[in-house]
């Protein structure tokens, strides 16, 4: 099934990615994405896995996606903000365009997770990967993912090519076989790290939240430290088969265990609550 996402491009030179360049200090400098208040609206349709990853990369360094979609009577030709529409009366449909929709792709996000011990973006990317995705429910597991990098991954290498391995942030797309909406996946985040907290952002679980989706740009004579920055982990399913509603009731905060309230205290070996139930326990509750 086809899934119309939208694409969002900045007007002017402005950018969608980090910059990372040298300056005439010698200190590195690190601009983020720059923020515009305009966008130019398109559209792509992937309808499985495989074309999901091919639309990513071939979007530009001043494109980004979101999970809301236009409604019908907003006039894609003009430039329109990013803003979740609303009841207000007194604003036009391209004032407030974008609502939720039921969709089939999903991106979770994983910010500065704890790696472990051996593992490192730059010599064991995929490794990497498959070591988050462990991390996730079980249906996941054996399930076709596109997989990146985030932006800010790899450049603390630049001046310390010796430093210890960097915590993980990496964003991992899936195909799901049942449409889900923005909201549940949002609950699905803050369920699923009841478990392995501070795992998932559900920050991401917004109608208009930015999907960046370009890697930065190293400006002469800066290379990138990583040798691979995106890719995709091909298994025996292409589609996740998971009833989120279904696993959002039966994950509940309160069934958060003692000393795993924080990132932090997850990222201790590989996490709190794994040491607290044994594997066998944790591979149990993923369901």
């Amino acid at each position: 099934m086809a899934n119309t996402i939208t694409v969002l491009q900045t007007t002017g030179r402005l950018k969608a990615c980090k910059i990372v360049s040298r300056l005439s200090d010698g200190s590195l400098s690190v601009k983020p994405s720059d923020w515009a208040k305009n966008f130019r609206l398109s559209t792509i349709a992937p309808s499985n896995i495989y074309e999901l990853a091919e639309c990513i990369e071939g979007l530009s360094n001043n494109q980004i996606i979101i999970r809301g979609i236009p409604k019908t009577d907003v006039d894609i030709s003009s430039l329109m903000r990013r803003i979740g529409r609303n009841d207000d009366p007194e604003l036009t449909p391209n004032q407030n365009p974008f609502s939720d929709t039921f969709a089939n792709w999903l991106m979770i996000d994983i910010d500065k997770f704890e790696s472990p011990h051996g593992y490192d973006i730059r010599n064991k990317p995929t490794a990497c990967i498959e070591y988050l995705i462990s991390l996730l429910p079980q249906q996941f597991h054996d399930v076709t993912c596109y997989w990146q990098f985030s932006g800010s991954s790899g450049i603390s290498y630049i001046d310390r090519p010796n430093k210890l391995p960097e915590r993980l942030s990496a964003h991992l797309w899936f195909w799901i076989t049942t449409p889900v909406n923005t909201m549940d996946w949002r609950k699905f985040a803050k369920a699923h790290n009841t478990l392995i907290p501070g795992l998932i952002d559900p920050a991401i679980y917004k109608v208009v939240q930015s999907h960046y989706v370009s890697s930065p740009i190293f400006e002469h004579p800066l290379r990138d430290p990583l040798r691979l920055r995106s890719g995709i982990i091909q298994k025996d399913n292409d589609e996740v088969d998971i009833d989120i509603p279904a696993y959002i009731a039966q994950h509940s905060i309160s069934k958060l265990p003692n000393g795993t309230t924080t990132k932090s205290s997850a990222a201790k070996s590989l996490n709190v609550y794994v040491q607290a139930v044994g594997y066998d326990g944790y591979l149990l509750d993923l369901g």
